[in-house]
């Protein structure tokens, strides 16, 4: 296991070339740097990347720049000028004379006076809840996590009472969600007692069935919301003290670093029952209401001005084909596919990324998009890419459970004669450009397209899920199943209106990544064959020569299978106009 507090932090990449900071700018933005990167040293020379920044702590640190310099650097600009000098200089031409300086974010005051009254749901609850609706298309399920672990030896009494000083501690495990929209937060609630199945003594065949019985009902649940609690963590008792632990959480009350925040916490107090931890500053109510105050700031009304644009020409979702309308399915099903790379392989992969200019996350979104781009036949589309983005608004702000998830709609536009590392390139810019206008969710940007296009438009239903950088590496690399000294057996998620969801995960240097899918959609095998396609890639981009390729040398076209014939398309000859015209708009008409 990698041993993460004994590493050394970041360095740049020859230490030899380091220069001191010359005045008082560049000496605030090293110490912002080295704060933020966690960095003993940072020079004139260094690029933000090369020390391990991505765009969360981008992020945060464009916020920390602003509030403490006066000055008004946008995301784009880091991500064009990531090296400290010329970051620098920068802030010099925004403090000109003459030059707008924006007031930043208002940082949050706690109101612990109004803990438990009800308070709004955020943009992604509400479409989470929307979304357990039987009658909304591919609906009638919950945005829900599932793990199940086999532990051997495990103290049952002494993790339940762990369990329960967390509910305590964290309102969002108290949660409950009202008719009129709302949720609230329960003072006090029962103590929690984990379901059991005795399994003991029953022959194999019959304590397996049982085991998969429990892991059926588990993975596709659907809790009532307005009901505590929106979690459930079981156990069935087998021979040899062995205990399977089954966990299924409700994406409404927790997001992935939610998750991680519980594990960490909940392995603390399972391990030391008299540890006390300070409470946090503040609630997920306060954030919410900070947040909702957000939108009355000039930034949030540039950042809605910046998508009422693009929606007027944002491609459709990926064109899969597909044997079967999404609203026939009344109750989907999603199926997992995973991979692991190797510490090497995955080192590897992050080493070439570096050395062509873009994020490991980018890399690996413009690989699945590729993948979609030769199935779907188009080389422009939308995807939904979940954003993980707490606010800096507060010192607490990342030792709180809740679902603080946003969206953006990331359109992907993919020239068939371009290299990959050029199509990498073009997806991270147009990223990066939506990241800066990110303070307007995708589900509000999905309200302006139904509205300017006279459509329903729920969802964008092709996801991608990186999680490489959501959270602090000491979080991010938190593994229960390590903790408890436990073998991982089973895990899936799965959305509303989501056909296909790639997630990924870097655990101990490893990368982790998964596809999960109503495979009933698609022709029989279809998701199978496009994630071999995507692993072939992968392999293949572990050769620098690669990345100077473009896809059909990457991926041969006589490699793809030819689809069984889609239904019939229910859209209006309208609707199919408009929508072909989004995909291609330099197309021929006639």
């Amino acid at each position: 296991k990698l041993d993460r507090p004994a590493l050394p932090a970041p360095e740049r990449q020859n230490a030899s070339t380091y220069v001191a900071p010359r005045d008082e700018t560049e000496r605030q933005m090293a110490q912002i740097w080295a704060e933020v990167l966690k960095c003993a040293q940072v020079g004139l020379h260094d690029n933000f990347f090369d020390l391990g920044g991505h765009s969360l702590l981008a992020t945060r640190m464009v916020y920390m720049i602003n509030q403490r310099m006066g000055a008004q650097l946008s995301l784009s600009s880091l991500f064009k000028t990531p090296v400290l000098v010329d970051l620098a200089e920068q802030v010099r031409l925004g403090r000109g004379e003459g030059h707008l300086v924006e007031t930043p974010f208002t940082p949050i005051e706690a109101d612990r006076g109004a803990r438990y009254a009800p308070f709004p749901l955020t943009d992604i609850q509400q479409a989470y809840w929307f979304g357990r609706e039987s009658s909304v298309s591919l609906g009638g399920v919950s945005a829900h996590g599932y793990e199940e672990l086999r532990i051997p030896g495990l103290d049952v009494p002494r993790f339940e009472q762990a369990l329960n000083r967390m509910i305590q501690r964290h309102d969002m495990l108290r949660v409950v969600f009202r008719s009129d929209g709302t949720q609230q937060v329960l003072e006090s609630v029962p103590t929690y007692r984990m379901p059991r199945s005795d399994l003991r003594g029953l022959p194999v065949a019959a304590a397996q069935q049982a085991l998969q019985d429990t892991r059926e009902r588990q993975s596709h649940q659907v809790l009532d919301a307005s009901c505590w609690p929106l979690f459930e963590f079981s156990l069935s008792l087998l021979d040899d003290s062995i205990s399977h632990l089954h966990i299924s959480l409700d994406a409404l009350i927790v997001d992935a670093a939610s998750t991680q925040i519980l594990a960490r916490e909940l392995m603390a107090f399972y391990a030391d029952p008299q540890l006390q931890l300070p409470e946090p500053g503040l609630t997920f109510r306060d954030y919410v209401l900070a947040e909702q105050r957000l939108r009355s700031d000039r930034r949030y009304e540039q950042a809605l001005g910046y998508w009422r644009e693009k929606v007027a020409t944002l491609a459709p979702a990926p064109n899969l084909p597909l044997v079967c309308q999404p609203e026939s399915i009344s109750q989907p099903h999603f199926t997992r596919r995973d991979r692991e790379l190797s510490v090497q392989q995955w080192s590897r992969l992050k080493e070439l990324a570096r050395q062509f200019a873009v994020t490991p996350s980018v890399m690996l979104l413009t690989a699945f998009s590729e993948v979609l781009a030769l199935w779907s036949r188009q080389p422009r589309f939308t995807l939904s890419l979940p954003l993980f983005n707490r606010m800096p608004l507060h010192a607490d702000v990342d030792d709180i459970i809740g679902d603080f998830t946003s969206l953006i709609l990331l359109e992907v536009s993919l020239e068939a004669a371009a290299s990959f590392t050029d199509k990498a390139r073009a997806v991270q810019a147009r990223l990066w450009q939506d990241i800066d206008h990110s303070v307007v969710s995708g589900v509000r940007v999905l309200r302006e397209l139904s509205q300017a296009r006279g459509v329903q438009q729920t969802a964008m239903p092709v996801v991608f899920n990186s999680t490489l950088s959501e959270a602090a590496p000491e979080l991010a690399e938190f593994n229960l199943a390590d903790a408890l000294n436990a073998e991982h057996m089973h895990s899936i998620t799965q959305t509303p209106q989501v056909w296909l969801d790639h997630t990924l995960l870097e655990l101990e240097g490893r990368l982790l990544f998964n596809w999960d899918s109503i495979d009933e959609l698609f022709p029989v095998g279809m998701i199978e064959q496009m994630f071999v396609a995507y692993n072939a890639l992968l392999d293949r981009l572990l050769a620098p020569d690669a990345w100077s390729a473009n896809t059909a040398q990457l991926i041969p076209l006589a490699r793809l299978p030819v689809p069984d014939a889609s239904p019939v398309d229910s859209a209006l000859m309208h609707e199919l106009f408009d929508r072909q015209a989004l995909a291609a708009p330099d197309a021929l008409a006639v």
